[in-house]
């Protein structure tokens, strides 16, 4: 199978689909056009299990922790705590700012953004320290079919499809590919009002998944695989 950059950076972020409250950022190591509302916050919890050859002194898992805040309807900051075996913990800064959005009646979402503000990121498989340039980006997204209201089964499935470019794509968790800048995209589908799925290349390795949220209100259940790597993790999107 494919290796997974970032599933670091999965944490939490939004496998979400289109039409649930979870809309939060990143799709996994993806940017994003998805945007949180002012005054929304979105958690999260991941656990990533690591394909590594033995003995390449690479973690074997990592647990991941994030926040999204929505500080208004066109600015987002996140924070990500990453906590791997056999390395140190980081954390990460990162920041969009919205410049069209599609509910508003623009013709797609468009964000820019920022990814490791501080410029703290390291690579969490050796040589240990690696360090990667901070990251920049614009990220397009579309809903090819919304529905009037809250999705229902009549509607479905609902499309939603991204493209963007950026630099120092991924967190380079594939030992042989660091992708360094280019072409990200894909789609994502709420095939359910429940099920949801995606299919993304990051600019360096496809990420496959599927969530399940049970109701709108209800935390979303998510996980799937990214390249060699498999990942599951729990998010909830909550007004403050």
């Amino acid at each position: 199978m494919r290796s997974l950059l970032a599933a670091i950076i999965v944490v939490g972020l939004a496998l979400a689909v289109w039409a649930g409250p979870a809309r939060a950022g990143d799709i996994v190591t993806m940017p994003t056009a998805n945007q949180l509302g002012a005054g929304e916050v979105d958690l999260a919890q991941y656990h990533i299990w690591f394909r590594y050859p033995p003995g390449s002194g690479a973690p074997t898992h990592a647990w991941f922790s994030t926040m999204y805040v929505g500080v208004t309807d066109r600015v987002e900051v996140d924070v990500w705590y990453i906590n791997p075996n056999k390395q140190p913990s980081q954390t990460v800064i990162n920041a969009t700012g919205l410049l069209t959005s599609q509910r508003k009646g623009d013709y797609a979402d468009v964000v820019v953004g920022i990814r490791d503000l501080g410029d703290s990121l390291e690579r969490l498989f050796p040589p240990a320290g690696n360090h990667f340039e901070r990251s920049v980006f614009v990220a397009a997204a579309k809903t090819l079919n919304p529905p009037p209201g809250p999705p229902t089964k009549h509607d479905m499935p609902i499309w939603r499809a991204h493209l963007g470019v950026g630099t120092s794509l991924g967190l380079g968790t594939n030992l042989d590919r660091v992708g360094d800048g280019g072409v990200f995209g894909g789609l994502q589908v709420l095939v359910t009002p429940q099920i949801g799925a995606i299919a993304l290349w990051d600019g360096t390795d496809d990420i496959i998944g599927l969530t399940y949220t049970r109701k709108p209100d209800w935390p979303t259940i998510k996980g799937g695989v990214f390249g060699d790597h498999w990942w599951i993790g729990v998010n909830y999107t909550f007004k403050r």
